[in-house]
């Protein structure tokens, strides 16, 4: 995918491109050609993406490309921001995603399988499975690598490969200054995406200071940057990322398949013209969407609801800390899936709403619990003793897989002049 593509999108030409009278074009050409320089580098890494989890939709640069034109979409042509945002933000979108191959790791396979987290995973996929061990070794690499890929992307500008000819250490980010005053805040940022939106007001201040050799009016807003990325990285489903030739070549079954299908069918987003107020996107299908499909089709619906959320969340976020929100507000046809199949069609069956709504929470819950779940008879504290000790011996069996490691359960009862407390450990 060519570099010119992002040149086009509007983040680019109101922050990077080069201007004809500039008073600071070496500090803007500096981070032109840093993130040309570290896009190539990304680029080589998350296309061993599709080897390692060839279940999953595009991932590679083509992807982290388009998240330039879809967060220009996003913020509307005339949002702000600075230079060095637009930098961090498309450093943001190279890293987020990258994280999901074993060259991400120390080690590569035998590192991701070193981790714990990789670890419960083939111990909780080994329990009554009839799965031979090196097919849940695969389905355990796939469920670690979701898992990590996000906080591993926090640490891998400081990531180091060695040029086995020459001896000489190899950054994704090779611009030394740049890797180490914004390393961490482009990290932060690119691990935020699978962050709640609770985590990203509690984390981020909304303000970072240039660092030196650049303007001081090109400060950068975390908060900003990290609702960018999450709604960019949200709202590009479409058929690039699931295209039809690669589609028909790898058979996929299940889940997969499902993402495939309501992918490959999408067009790209737009904005619903018929919108006066001009604040809302809009889906829509190519292709049908058959009965057969419908489990794809409800795909689509659950992605979409959730990038209105996202859209929804990030906006009231930022109109709270007083920071500009974006142009886009919801998303068309959100409301229910009858609504939704007037945009991405369905053919000879109708979607439908299927939500539970419970008017009784209390009945609900004496119902479900307490004495129907124990007994009328049953005793309370014999009840939540055993629970405790139960969760307890599950936590040491989980903990079994590991190198070493003997379990125990102690129970212990301290009295003082009033009170008798029992203690799970």
């Amino acid at each position: 995918m060519s570099f010119e593509r992002i040149t086009k999108t509007s983040i680019w030409r109101n922050t990077l491109e080069s201007r004809s009278t500039d008073d600071y074009e070496e500090a803007r050409k500096n981070l032109r050609e840093s993130f040309a320089t570290f896009r190539k580098n990304v680029e080589q890494l998350v296309s061993r993406i599709s080897s390692t989890l060839p279940g999953l939709t595009q991932h590679d640069i083509t992807h982290l490309d388009a998240l330039w034109e879809t967060a220009s979409l996003i913020l509307g042509d005339e949002y702000c921001l600075t230079p060095l945002e637009a930098f961090v933000l498309g450093s943001a979108f190279l890293l987020h995603d990258s994280a999901l191959s074993y060259e991400a790791y120390k080690d590569g396979k035998i590192g991701l399988r070193s981790t714990n987290q990789w670890k419960d995973a083939f111990h909780e996929l080994s329990q009554n499975s009839t799965k031979l061990p090196e097919e849940i070794e695969h389905l355990a690499d796939f469920a670690a690598l979701r898992n990590l890929h996000s906080s591993q992307a926090e640490n891998l500008l400081s990531f180091e490969w060695e040029d086995e000819s020459t001896g000489r250490k190899i950054f994704l980010l090779e611009n030394q200054a740049l890797r180490n005053h914004l390393g961490k805040l482009i990290g932060q940022i690119a691990a935020s995406h699978h962050w709640d939106i609770e985590k990203v007001e509690a984390t981020f201040l909304q303000q970072f200071n240039s660092p030196i050799g650049f303007p001081s009016d090109w400060r950068i807003n975390p908060i900003k940057l990290s609702c960018i990325l999450r709604c960019a990285d949200a709202a590009h489903i479409d058929n690039e990322r699931a295209p039809d030739f690669l589609h028909a070549l790898l058979k996929r079954t299940g889940i997969s398949q499902d993402h495939w299908i309501a992918q490959n069918r999408l067009s790209k987003l737009d904005y619903d013209l018929s919108d006066n107020s001009n604040s809302s996107l809009l889906y829509t299908s190519t292709i049908d969407f058959e009965e057969k499909d419908a489990s794809a089709w409800y795909v689509v619906y659950d992605a979409i609801c959730l990038i209105d959320k996202e859209l929804k969340s990030s906006n009231a976020l930022l109109e709270s800390k007083g920071i500009s929100t974006f142009k886009a507000k919801t998303i068309k046809g959100v409301g229910s899936p009858e609504l939704l199949s007037r945009y991405v069609k369905v053919n000879n069956w109708k979607p439908s709403s299927a939500q539970i709504h419970v008017s009784n929470i209390e009945k609900l819950i004496k119902e479900l619990g307490g004495e129907m779940l124990y007994g009328r008879d049953a005793d309370v504290l014999a009840v939540g003793l055993r629970e405790l000790i139960q969760n307890a011996r599950d936590a040491i069996s989980a903990r079994l897989i590991y190198d070493d490691f003997v379990g125990e359960i102690i129970i212990s009862v301290k009295k003082d002049s009033e009170e008798t407390w029992i203690t799970i450990e």
